[in-house]
């Protein structure tokens, strides 16, 4: 793209005093020394460029010498050809759109889940970016929201946005959701809020029923079971032998909102056998549930799951690479934390290679 040259002032025409009055007209061409004609009623008149990058001397048929100075203090207007000089920044702008920046909305900073009392303000505050600027709108238990005497939302500078509610109640308990959206893309998060009253309402862990021991047959399901009572929600983990307990197709958990904490193991086998322990906690402190699990078997199955055992518990007893526990699916939310785990035996100690879509 060629770009008009233009001058920034006007120009001055100085003449000799003996000279007849003259006329200049201004050529701009792109990229290029400006070209400047000069005409007395006599007909064009020859130029002749001086050493100054800015001054011309010209000598008319009189024989006269006379110059001009674009420079100097504008006494004479000039025409230069403006007209051609907005078409050129017309098309200079347009071509500049081809090359604007494009982005769809994405988090730089995102809602976090709250705590607040009765009666008291709270904000939930993200960082969103995109181009062009995306539109926000905040849900609340993917209802819409509208700004009103207690719910108010603004966006600061730095890209943040916000939803203020002034006077918490207890109805204010709920999941709230922003989304922002353009032409480029969509974006959501969410976050919960809890409304309470304050500090003298929370409830430290306890067990109305602990875990009792069980002793099941080899292939059944075991499932073992407390109840707990706390305020605010707790957080509970479950372990064997001291080794935490992951979600898998085998292993599942459940906590209601009644309180009862479920491990359901399916399938039992001999290797599920141990000291399982069940470990609740929140703000307030934690606690632990323990109890002890036998799975029986016919004994000519018992040497094998023995041996299975051993080279589990052993695992430079194996020659080749086997998995002792295989990596398994995971459902997340966007902005999770995701941890994939396995365990692998081998002698020597294998090469782990992790890869995602076949791809490492």
């Amino acid at each position: 793209m060629h770009h008009a040259q233009t001058y920034t002032s006007k120009l001055r025409c100085v003449w000799n005093k003996h000279s007849p009055p003259a006329t200049t007209e201004i050529l701009i061409r792109p990229l290029s020394t400006p070209r400047v004609g000069v005409a007395d009623d006599r007909g064009p008149i020859q130029l002749e460029r001086t050493k100054a990058s800015t001054s011309w001397r010209c000598r008319n048929p009189g024989g006269r010498v006379t110059s001009f100075h674009p420079e100097s203090p504008p006494t004479t207007d000039c025409s230069v050809l403006e007209a051609q000089d907005k078409i050129n920044r017309n098309l200079v702008a347009l071509s500049q759109m081809e090359s604007v920046p494009t982005m769809a909305p994405q988090f730089t900073m995102r809602l976090r889940d709250r705590r607040v009392q009765v009666g008291f303000p709270v904000r939930l505050t993200c960082q969103i970016v995109g181009i062009p600027k995306p539109v926000i709108t905040w849900y609340k238990e993917g209802i819409l929201m509208s700004p009103d005497d207690c719910h108010t939302m603004w966006q600061e500078d730095g890209h943040f946005y916000t939803l203020e509610i002034s006077n918490s109640t207890h109805d204010d308990a709920a999941v709230y959701s922003v989304r922002a959206s353009n032409p480029y893309g969509s974006v959501m998060c969410r976050c919960r809020l809890v409304v309470d009253s304050g500090l003298t309402s929370y409830i430290s862990p306890m067990f109305l029923r602990e875990l009792e021991d069980q002793s099941v047959r080899e292939g059944s399901t075991i499932t073992l079971q407390t109840v707990i009572e706390a305020y605010p929600t707790i957080g509970v983990v479950w372990h064997r032998d001291g080794q935490r307990i992951r979600p898998t197709r085998k292993h599942s958990f459940n906590l209601d909102a009644d309180g009862i904490a479920t491990l359901t193991i399916r399938g039992a086998d001999y290797t599920d056998g141990g000291i399982y322990t069940c470990t609740a906690s929140n703000e307030m402190g934690h606690i632990e549930s323990m109890c002890r699990v036998s799975v029986s078997c016919t004994d000519s199955d018992l040497a094998a799951k023995k041996r299975l055992t051993s080279k589990l518990t052993h695992p430079w007893l194996s020659k080749e690479p086997m998995f002792v526990r295989k990596p398994r699916a995971i459902e997340a939310e966007e902005g999770d934390l995701v941890i994939i785990e396995c365990e692998v035996a081998g002698d020597p100690k294998p090469d782990v290679t992790w890869l995602k879509d076949w791809i490492k």
